[in-house]
């Protein structure tokens, strides 16, 4: 498989791409597993949250299909499977990075989330965060 070995995954609000290519992040929440996103209500959308997959060179090219989803504790889809191509150039010097942004997720509960990448209908990546109810304070920093 021509797709590259995640090694790790930042968890942010967004990003933006500068000069020099560079990426700002936004709201960074930290790096999984050891990330906590507070919400002010469960039951309501997040605006928008993304997904900074980092890993080894990429070789190609190449195009592969690929889905997200994110799961509860019980593995139950919080979304459905999005789905999206993943193109590879012909080889990428040092580290690749993917980024995925989800827009509108509603956990229902606070808890145990997973983040699962499938590349052609087999698990490349799997991690976990967690979710909290946010004090109004915390809201405020």
């Amino acid at each position: 498989m021509s797709v590259p070995k995640i090694k790790y995954c930042l968890v942010c609000e967004d990003a933006r791409r500068e000069r020099g290519n560079k990426t700002t992040i936004l709201g960074f929440y930290g790096i999984t597993p050891d990330v906590e996103i507070g919400v002010a209500d469960v039951t309501k959308p997040v605006d928008r949250l993304m997904f900074f997959l980092v890993g080894e060179s990429a070789r190609g090219p190449a195009v592969h299909s690929a889905s997200v989803q994110i799961l509860d504790d019980r593995e139950v889809g919080v979304t459905g499977a999005v789905q999206m191509n993943l193109e590879l150039p012909d080889q990428v010097e040092g580290l690749s990075i993917f980024a995925v942004g989800l827009i509108g997720l509603v956990f229902g509960k606070p808890g145990t989330f997973t983040f699962r990448l499938t590349i052609d209908g087999r698990e490349h990546f799997t991690t976990r965060f967690r979710v909290t109810i946010a004090t109004p304070a915390q809201l405020a920093i």
